[in-house]
């Protein structure tokens, strides 16, 4: 009875972890430990990029994360793939409204009209 109350349990929560938000999912690959290229998910819910996950199952077809066997089968990371996507158009949206806006001035890269030019007359006059 335990072990089927277990079952049942961890039933639920492989459920709720499929309606999930962008939350659960890393920011990085778990075997380099960079953004994700091309990212891809084994059949337990992990993510890799493609070529890690490749590389891993060469040597040992268990996911490093839980142990799972794989099974060679990784499928296109879809979560991620929309979630980059997201945050690269948001990137590019505030980058053209900075742009749109009027000149961006760093101090002391920039001077004012006049200013500079009379600090550097008053010494050549002295």
């Amino acid at each position: 009875m335990d072990k089927l109350a277990e079952n049942a349990q961890k039933q639920v929560e492989d459920v709720s972890d499929d309606d999930s938000d962008d939350e659960d999912v890393p920011f990085a690959c778990l075997i380099c430990r960079k953004h994700y290229t091309d990212p891809v998910v084994t059949r337990c819910g992990h993510y890799y990029c493609s070529a890690c996950a490749i590389k891993r199952y060469a040597k040992t077809p268990k996911c490093l994360a839980c142990g799972a066997t794989t099974g060679g089968i990784f499928n296109r990371a879809d979560k991620i793939i929309d979630k980059m996507n997201k945050k690269r158009e948001a990137k590019e949206a505030k980058d053209k409204e900075g742009s749109s806006d009027e000149e961006i001035q760093i101090e002391g890269l920039k001077t004012v009209d006049g200013e500079e030019e009379e600090g550097s007359h008053s010494s050549d006059s002295d």
